[in-house]
């Protein structure tokens, strides 16, 4: 498999089994200038989780956006979102002018990332560790 970084594809990677980060992924809608972006279950690409992490991204930690060869992790993910989504619908514009804001991805995204643990361990569904993916 080739290494993600290397080249200059479009992609946003998640946690396929996190019910709120798969509503999150299909919910995005990125502006047509863009072009087309993968939406990638870091679950089913052990190579994609092993790539970010010799990067030191931990994806139990953050998403990851890449643009080309522009990489957005973590909060810095949600406000490239925002600041490349589609503002056609009125929740994506909600959501863009929220995390648009100098610093309000920042403060918010660790609330986001707790909860997101929280329920997976409700759920009972293992986080994806470091190189190897937990089932």
């Amino acid at each position: 498999m080739n290494d993600i970084f290397e080249d200059d594809s479009n992609l946003l990677v998640y946690d396929g089994e996190c019910p709120v980060c798969s509503r999150y992924a299909t919910f995005v809608k990125f502006q047509k200038a863009v072009g087309p972006v993968s939406l990638i279950n870091a679950r089913e690409r052990a190579d994609i989780v092993e790539a970010m992490a010799e990067r030191n991204m931990d994806i139990d930690e953050g998403m990851l956006l890449k643009l080309g060869n522009d990489v957005y992790y973590g909060d810095e993910c949600l406000e490239a979102i925002a600041l490349y989504s589609d503002e056609s619908r009125w929740l994506q514009r909600q959501h863009n002018r929220l995390f648009i804001k100098k610093g309000a991805a920042k403060n918010i995204y660790p609330k986001l990332r707790a909860g997101r643990n929280a329920l997976l361990k409700l759920m009972g569904i293992k986080k994806i560790r470091g190189n190897s993916i937990e089932k």
